[in-house]
């Protein structure tokens, strides 16, 4: 399993190396108290495995506030992180083509995820490419020119080369878990306008299909 799991990991780890940790496991992270910088670069491009598509960060340039705080700690491990940065670069190796995923760079995404997502398979297998990126994308919300808990978040899907980016779910609080149910359908449980939902995502249209409110689990629970 590790040895099908580590390259996915390594990847996305790579892609933002110099953007800092912002979250753990099963968590969405939280640029707490982040104002928006002016100075930002284009990181090194990485290659998706198993596609032509390779992969960069727009990230904060040297000597910022917050490349200062980079982690290295757990750099080269299997473990799913989260990771703030600017925006996504894709190079189509095959057109020789290179385009952002958004328009601007005054958002911060605080997450990517690749579906479907590897699975165990023979030694002499390799597990499936990524077909699509799940982002988690903070904007600044209540207007104040800086990025908090308060501010909401959207989480957006596009393909594996970055290209129809489709905005899903907004007002996103914090997101509670995402489970592939196959290699089309995404399941998504999330805090938004103080309750709890789960959202069904059908990856090849690009669309939610369901969206349920959870049921209570006491008055004292949010």
């Amino acid at each position: 399993m590790r040895k099908m799991i580590l390259p996915f990991g390594i990847l996305l780890v790579l892609l933002t190396a110099c953007s800092g940790l912002v979250g753990r496991s099963g968590q969405v992270g939280d640029a707490t108290n982040t104002p928006l910088p002016d100075s930002k670069m284009l990181g090194t491009f990485y290659p998706i495995a198993g596609t032509h598509y390779q992969m960069s960060a727009i990230i904060d340039a040297p000597g910022s506030s917050r490349s200062a705080n980079t982690d290295y700690s757990e750099l080269f491990t299997s473990r799913r992180y989260d990771y703030g940065v600017y925006n996504y670069v894709f190079l189509d190796v095959e057109a020789e083509k290179v385009h952002a995923l958004l328009p601007h760079n005054s958002n911060i995404i605080l997450s990517v995820h690749g579906y479907p997502t590897p699975i165990s398979t023979a030694d002499d297998v390799p597990p499936p490419p990524v077909s699509w990126w799940l982002y988690t994308v903070q904007s600044d919300t209540d207007q104040d020119g800086k990025l908090t808990s308060k501010d909401l978040k959207t989480l957006s899907i596009s393909d594996v080369g970055g290209l129809g980016y489709t905005e899903l779910i907004h007002e996103v609080e914090y997101v509670l878990a995402e489970v592939s149910k196959d290699n089309n359908l995404l399941l998504v449980l999330y805090h938004s306008k103080d309750k709890n939902f789960m959202s069904s995502i059908d990856l090849a249209s690009q669309k939610v299909i369901k969206t349920s409110e959870l049921p209570s689990f006491g008055e004292d629970v949010k």
